[in-house]
């Protein structure tokens, strides 16, 4: 005996099914048609992500493999800024084998000595075999000059020498500074050791 669908001898009900069945039909092509949107776009937007996030890492690679030096007009500032206090102990310090770190140390160098600081000989660079990275530009006092009084390892800005506060505020506005100013038993007293670390990474956009 053949088994019948519902509504098989019946055409009112067979009508309704058959209306009831496009209509699904009708939603499940719409669903569909949503989807395959909604996934386009969706795929393109990813897309779009992939290709900014490739051109913003070339972008780092190109900056990093760019010469690290002042320009011209940072130089010009510099030396305004800094010859006022003409005399001044310096040294500098660079990373031994990098090229970006001692073209960077070259330039401040060329700053200080046009600036009339004084390096305890002829303008020079200390190429330094850290044992810890450095990074960026580092500031250093001597200890005792600049120790805070609630805490002897923090440095306490109000005993900050003149020329060095006046130093790290430069390198700040011009956005080239490091981790700013370090206190070290180690300097000598008046004296600035100018540490000069491998390039940084750019800043976010």
């Amino acid at each position: 005996m053949t088994r019948l669908l519902p509504g098989w001898h019946s055409g009112a009900a067979g009508s309704g099914i058959a209306s009831g069945a496009e209509l699904i039909g009708i939603m499940c092509l719409a669903l569909l048609v949503v989807a395959e949107v909604v996934g386009y776009y969706y795929g393109h937007r990813e897309s779009v992500l992939r290709e900014q996030a490739h051109d913003s890492e070339m972008t780092e690679v190109r900056e990093q493999m760019e010469p690290w030096t002042l320009s011209e007009e940072q130089r010009q500032f510099l030396i305004k800024e800094l010859s006022p206090f003409r005399g001044q102990k310096v040294s500098i310090k660079c990373v031994f084998g990098n090229s970006n770190s001692l073209l960077m140390a070259k330039d401040f160098q060329s700053v200080f000595s046009e600036s009339g600081w004084d390096f305890g000989g002829p303008p020079s660079v200390s190429r330094v075999e850290y044992v810890n990275p450095r990074i960026g530009i580092e500031v250093n006092l001597n200890e005792t000059e600049v120790k805070s009084g609630r805490n002897e390892t923090e440095v306490n800005t109000k005993h900050v020498p003149p020329a060095a506060r006046v130093l790290i505020t430069s390198l700040m506005k011009l956005g080239v500074h490091g981790k700013e100013v370090f206190a070290d038993p180690k300097v000598p007293v008046g004296q600035i050791v100018f540490e000069v670390g491998s390039r940084p990474p750019p800043q976010p956009r």
